[in-house]
């Protein structure tokens, strides 16, 4: 779970936001004729802009709006003589109309969304939080939930870390707000998909609810881990199996449909740097890739070695085979 917007989602806010907008800006506007408002081709394009503007954040639009904008760029604006809208303004149209208008669409958006899940069985959702800086220092964070089987994000939570007490309770939080509310509209889930953050792992457990880990996250850890010990002395055969490894853990993920499979085709990666193919557990007895012949005998790591102990180390982790 690396996005924190769907694009179907972003598509649609482009196409009923606008004309909702513009109906409240000629609502407020002065522009009318005999009782019937007239939209001209340039109030068309200031709201375009605006939008667009919203949408990408520091756009360079909004950086010519801002009244910190560089002299050279204002001198540049003057001797084209081309007028921008300033930046106040902008913040106006934002506030009373455009702001509106999305949540208005975003809410209409996700009523329709909850009533679809209310109508299905075997719901599987996958969360994750975003923080506006890294590690332990961050004051806000977005929880995003989507729905794993049509990729579309079904709900979103902003949490700041003084409400919950520390940064460190924010992805609870707005994982249990999410839930909430999913329950408030009668959506029955099956299971879900997060990191391994420790409190959602405790909370989820003691409300039953079925909880898998993203494979993302897990190998992106073990990762880290395998760099690090591949950089130590007596350990830089490891380099040659880091690849083969992140694979090795997708592949697992992948095709196995029990725990017990799961671990049993994991494990047996440690016999297989050993070149050693076939395995003593009855659920995964032998490698599938056909026998080769390899020409790098030296790549194959034996067991007792401080490199295949420290690999084994990290790959028998308690944590990895849960």
């Amino acid at each position: 779970m690396k996005t924190a917007c769907c694009s179907s989602l972003s598509s649609a806010l482009c196409v009923d936001v606008l004309p909702m907008y513009r109906e409240k800006y000629l609502a407020h506007s002065s522009l009318w004729n005999n009782g019937a408002h007239t939209v001209t081709s340039s109030e068309n394009g200031i709201v375009s802009q605006l939008y667009k503007a919203l949408l990408q954040g520091t756009s360079s639009f909004l950086l010519q709006c801002m009244p910190m904008v560089p002299l050279s760029s204002k001198l540049i604006f003057q001797a084209m003589k081309l007028n921008m809208i300033h930046y106040t303004t902008f913040r106006l149209h934002v506030r009373r109309f455009i702001q509106p208008a999305t949540v208005h669409i975003w809410k209409t958006a996700q009523e329709g969304m909850m009533q679809q899940l209310r109508q299905q069985q075997n719901i599987v959702l996958g969360g994750d939080m975003r923080a506006d800086s890294p590690r332990h220092s961050a004051k806000f964070g977005s929880y995003s939930v989507m729905d794993l089987r049509t990729n579309t994000i079904i709900d979103l939570q902003l949490v700041q870390s003084n409400e919950v007490g520390g940064s460190n309770n924010m992805e609870k939080e707005g994982l249990r707000r999410s839930l909430d509310l999913l329950r408030a509209h009668g959506v029955t889930l099956d299971s879900i998909v997060t990191d391994r953050h420790p409190q959602i792992q405790k909370y989820l457990r003691e409300a039953n609810i079925t909880q898998y880990y993203d494979v993302w996250h897990i190998e992106k850890g073990v990762s880290k881990k395998l760099l690090k010990i591949a950089q130590k002395k007596d350990s830089e055969k490891l380099q040659k199996w880091y690849r083969s490894i992140k694979n090795h853990m997708y592949w697992t993920a992948a095709s196995s449909s029990s725990g017990p499979e799961r671990v049993a085709k994991w494990t047996s990666i440690l016999n297989h740097i050993q070149d050693m193919h076939t395995h003593d557990d009855p659920v995964f007895p032998q490698c599938l890739h056909p026998q080769r012949n390899t020409t790098d005998k030296s790549k194959w790591l034996r067991a007792g070695t401080t490199a295949f102990s420290r690999l084994e180390k990290i790959l028998r982790n308690k944590r990895m085979e849960a």
